[in-house]
């Protein structure tokens, strides 16, 4: 046997091998270092500008465009009607998002959103003088009198009544001196123990309670009176028509804050004080009502029950369905047939092969001619495949009623979607103007320079507020990847898109995302849906379009148009040879016959 001494005083880098069982080689501890220095720097050069989400999602095929994204594609733009200018509909709190979300070179931003102090900004002006001048008669009262505060109107918070005393007042006062005297609340506590993983919304989502009173409630939230952890007590009060007027958060040991309203028609007001000090005695909040107990939720709770039970239904004949479903491997690539008598299209489908999930395709595919239930006797389909079997894709489908013009759809082999010949029109390169398919109305233009209404500081609007039922389907205005998809306290649920040409649009105040961070997604493909989340004084959708991360007017912005001028020709090009190719296949009978 061999033995080998390494020196780290060789002078030499040669490479010894050892004679054994297996091949090996000793590597002197200096070119291992070296290597491995290599390796780590090679990395963190890399990662900073690697894309990793774009790269690896698993949403990076065409997706298939139901009609309505479609015809959102094929529908004229519409013209913006702009609405005067109205306070009421503007909303002033709309999210300054970071310029790292956008992942593109950035300008300077024209202007930047101030910080505004979190008990004035979300009152109107006449209630915030009210609050001024009745802080200034409570001081007066109380240099008069020398008594503690006790103050029934819950407008005036704990940390407003403390700053309008003066330095002598507050230290003459005892801390028990600056507590509101204990409310009169009318109604029935429930109490619900925080949870790991647990959010305000999703509480309020279990217990049934509306979106919007927790809208309220953190428009007026200074930072932290909304944190949870694992095994807070949370106490909520409901008055007797089941609205929520009372919402009370332990902060530490000894303090909560407090949210209340006397009733759903008026704002929530939020105070500061020691722990319980809502109840008059320590011990009345153990005998608190669980929050499971709510009428609202006791209702969620058997509606989500029932809907489990639809669910395993569905699930069920799902599980039934396709364990009768047709499977032959060697089924021909053209399949066609007329109805018999007595026989309606679910039931000829069967008969010639069709699975369910082609009997849905074409069920959607025809859905603005007609239903296919209304197909009968000596009514016919054909249906041309890419392949022999069951697993094969659908290229073209025809159906011919009697007394009725043919329709045919041909599969468009670059976006995989269908369309009848002479209805496709290519998207490469649109860029549509707004992302809904309503008639735009838009209650509050860009303004870089605007001044909010109560602090008169400058307050830029960084996009236009366009006006929307909740539940309004918003579309890509053009091809792009989902930078970000989540919530912020102001913006809501919101939407990043980037485009080509450093563009991205921004979508806030949702009330679902129908996308996910990283996802492409295409023109006309349905992203998202107008809400009335975060800090909004109505429904609307806040849009905007930025580029290298600059805000621009959507309304008078020119949108870019496709990099390869030529494109849309060569689509529409490639489309018709497709539809040549399959005309002829849907009438060659030897691709009927069995293999």
């Amino acid at each position: 046997m061999l033995r080998v001494k390494v020196s780290r005083k060789s002078s030499t880098a040669d490479f010894v091998a050892v004679p054994g069982r297996s091949l090996r080689f000793i590597l002197p501890g200096r070119y291992l270092l070296a290597v491995s220095l290599i390796f780590i720097s090679s990395f963190l050069f890399v990662l900073p500008h690697a894309d990793f989400a774009a790269y690896w999602s698993s949403d990076s095929k065409p997706i298939q465009l139901r009609p309505d994204e479609q015809a959102y594609i094929l529908a004229d733009e519409k013209h913006a009607q702009v609405a005067p200018a109205d306070g009421n509909l503007e909303n002033y709190e709309d999210f300054d998002i970071p310029a790292a979300q956008f992942k593109v070179p950035l300008q300077k931003n024209v202007a930047t959103k101030p910080v505004l102090p979190q008990f004035e900004h979300s009152l109107a002006p006449s209630e915030l003088q009210e609050i001024k001048r009745n802080a200034r008669a409570l001081q007066q009262s109380m240099q008069a009198t020398a008594l503690p505060v006790t103050s029934a109107d819950e407008t005036l918070n704990t940390k407003t009544a403390t700053a309008t005393q003066s330095p002598s007042t507050q230290a003459e006062k005892p801390d028990s001196a600056l507590q509101p005297a204990l409310p009169q609340f009318n109604g029935t506590w429930y109490q619900h123990t925080v949870e790991r993983g647990d959010s305000l919304s999703a509480i309020f989502a279990t217990l049934a309670l509306p979106p919007a009173t927790l809208n309220k409630i953190s428009a007026i939230a200074g930072k932290g009176d909304l944190n949870l952890h694992p095994g807070q007590v949370l106490h909520f009060l409901l008055a007797k028509d089941n609205t929520l007027t009372t919402l009370v958060l332990p902060q530490g040991k000894d303090q909560q804050v407090r949210f209340s309203r006397p009733n759903a028609a008026t704002d929530f007001t939020v105070v500061h004080e020691s722990y319980l000090n809502h109840v008059s005695a320590d011990d009345d909040a153990q005998h608190f009502t669980q929050a499971v107990e709510m009428p609202s939720a006791k209702a969620a709770a058997k509606a989500r029950q029932a809907r489990q039970e639809a669910q395993l239904m569905v699930a069920k004949a799902a599980a039934d369905e396709k364990a009768n479903a047709v499977t032959d491997p060697l089924r021909p690539r053209l399949i066609y047939g007329t109805l018999q008598p007595g026989e309606n299209f679910k039931r000829f489908a069967k008969r010639i092969g069709l699975t369910s999930s082609e009997v849905n395709t074409i069920e959607r595919l025809y859905a603005k001619n007609g239903k296919l239930s209304a197909l009968s006797r000596g009514d016919s389909v054909r249906v041309l495949f890419n392949a022999i079997g069951t697993s094969a894709l659908i290229n073209a489908v025809e159906i011919q009623r009697q007394g009725s013009a043919k329709v045919t759809f041909y599969r468009n082999l670059d976006d995989k979607n269908f369309y009848e010949e002479n209805k496709y029109v290519p998207t490469a390169g649109v860029f549509r103007r707004f992302p809904l398919a309503i008639a735009i109305q838009v209650n509050s233009k860009f303004n870089l320079h605007r001044r909010h209404p109560v602090t008169g500081r400058v307050a830029p609007h960084k996009g236009v507020d366009i006006k929307a039922p909740i539940g309004t389907p918003v579309y890509a205005p053009a091809d792009g990847v989902v930078t970000f998809a989540g919530y912020q306290r102001a913006a809501g649920y919101y939407i990043i898109v980037r485009h080509e040409h450093n563009y991205s649009t921004v979508y806030m105040h949702l009330s679902k995302i129908e996308v996910k961070k990283g996802q492409q997604v295409y023109v006309g493909q349905q992203i998202a849906k107008s809400g009335n989340t975060g800090r909004t004084t109505g429904p609307h959708l806040h849009y905007e379009i930025r580029i290298n991360d600059r805000p621009v007017d959507p309304l008078k912005i020119k949108l870019p148009s496709a990099s390869r001028p030529n494109l849309a020709r060569e689509q529409r090009e490639a489309f018709k040879s497709n539809v040549q190719v399959f005309k002829t296949e849907l009438y060659n009978e030897a691709l009927a016959q069995n293999p």
